[in-house]
């Protein structure tokens, strides 16, 4: 992945003694369930449908055959990206070696995807500078800072300035063609009571030049009740970015795998009352990650992104109970003794029966209830969420096919997205606060003064 972040560059630079990492995207997978049996753990599970994987480590020998599938689909679509993404900024370097390797007359686009395979298959996965500079992965072979050929590293931009230059373009691109601007001139010329005149201060003031503050809220990590990660300070969060006057809309950046249902369906609630209380519009930004407790904590933001890569859905339930066996105990000397008043419910007893049911069945409940969650965010049957609710992992492009997300773009993208939402928004919400302003300034005026006599009155109209 580090050559794929470099690759977007203009300019790419390795030291001559340096190596060109290209291996593409892979997984590794442990499972533990013969080290458990041997030290005399068993977990019980409970899950609901064929690809959910969580608790699949602790109580499979191996792989299934259903989530190898769905892993092996995964790994394509992610390594997809990785390749189209660099063939699609390289292309011009590598397609230049048609002549030498095969027949010139072929489309580039496809020799250069199959010569990038070819080279993470037959030449990964290290390449020297060298060569990467000769199949044109790169543009320059050469020092940190300068060397024998008078290479020199240079000029530098920082990215607070980048910001700043285009949050004044968009600025004097809002100017010029500000409904809201125009409004407030009108209403000053219409309005001469001093009801108008503080009703002109509030609209400035609301207004704010044409900027919009978008508020960041971030869910990184485990989702979990309390701590560091607990759901109830990411909902603080979102209502916090609710009350703030200056905020006008909220980007919800997720980086999650997931974690406790409680804590994601209460972070989902708040999402749904910040937008339905506060009408501040909501807007999801997947990084790497969000999937199952993630995704359902975003299902109803008004607009979901992801990048290509990102990896969401896993639409499913799963819940792991360790049970320490009486041959762990053995080989340990351990006795335990507990007193309780209705039953045995620790990780020293196994449940049977009516109480191994119970857990299934909750397990059952829940996944119903992240099923309807899933339908009802994103506005589909929970038929259609449940064709995709199997536990499955999807990259974003596969997200979007299956309607889990609503457009591919990343975290720049997601912010300007609700800037944009958040000045539709206030623009609406002003054209209300106007047009009650305007007719309660109408009506004041006709009740204090009659229409002949009143200089900017004419005919019950305001001049």
């Amino acid at each position: 992945l580090t050559y794929y972040f470099a690759s977007a560059f203009n300019k790419i630079v390795v030291q001559p003694t340096g190596q060109l990492p290209l291996t593409g995207i892979s997984w590794i997978l442990p499972y533990y369930k013969k080290l458990l049996d041997k030290v005399g753990i068993e977990v019980q599970a409970g899950s609901r449908m064929e690809y959910n994987s969580t608790s699949t480590p602790f109580t499979e020998s191996d792989i299934p055959e259903k989530h190898m599938d769905n892993g092996s689909e995964v790994l394509y679509s992610l390594n997809t990206v990785f390749l189209d993404d660099i063939v699609r900024v390289r292309i011009d370097s590598i397609a230049a070696l048609r002549e030498e390797i095969t027949d010139e007359n072929k489309d580039p686009y496809r020799f250069a995807q199959d010569f990038m395979m070819m080279t993470m298959e037959k030449g990964g996965p290290y390449i020297d500078a060298q060569m990467a500079k000769r199949i044109g992965l790169i543009t320059d072979v050469g020092g940190t800072f300068f060397d024998d050929e008078g290479y020199k590293v240079g000029k530098c931009t920082e990215i607070g300035a980048y910001v700043k230059a285009r949050r004044q373009e968009i600025e004097r691109e809002s100017h010029g063609t500000s409904v809201l601007g125009a409004m407030l001139v009108k209403l000053a010329q219409l309005t001469r009571r001093q009801e108008g005149v503080n009703m002109i201060k509030l609209l400035r003031t609301y207004h704010s030049q044409g900027q919009v503050t978008v508020g960041v809220v971030y869910l990184h990590g485990s989702i979990e009740r309390g701590g560091a990660n607990g759901g109830s300070l990411v909902c603080k969060a979102l209502i916090d970015a609710a009350e703030d006057p200056e905020v006008q809309s909220i980007v919800l950046r997720v980086d999650s795998a997931g974690g406790d249902f409680v804590a994601s369906d209460a972070i989902a609630s708040a999402v749904k009352m910040v937008q339905a209380k506060y009408g501040k519009p909501v807007v999801a930004s997947y990084g790497n990650t969000a999937a199952s407790g993630a995704y359902l904590a975003t299902t109803h933001c008004g607009r979901i992104f992801a990048s290509p890569a990102t990896l969401t859905g896993g639409i499913g339930v799963s819940s792991t109970r360790p049970v320490v066996t009486k041959r762990f105990m053995d080989f340990f000397e351990l006795g335990i003794r507990q007193f309780t008043l209705t039953g045995p419910n620790t990780n020293w007893h196994k449940l049977e029966g009516e109480k191994l049911e119970a857990f299934k069945s909750f397990v059952g409940k829940t996944y119903d209830l992240f099923i309807a969650q899933v339908a009802s965010g994103r506005k589909i049957s929970e038929e259609e969420a449940e064709n995709v609710a199997q536990g499955q992992v999807f990259t974003g492009l596969q997200a979007r096919e299956n309607k889990l997300i609503d457009f591919i773009g990343g975290f720049v993208y997601s912010v300007e997205a609700a800037a944009q939402w958040g000045y539709e928004n206030r623009a609406h919400s002003l054209r209300s606060m106007t047009g009650h302003y305007y007719q309660s300034a109408i009506a004041s005026a006709q009740r204090e003064c009659a229409a002949d006599s009143d200089p900017i009155l004419k005919d019950g109209k305001y001049q």
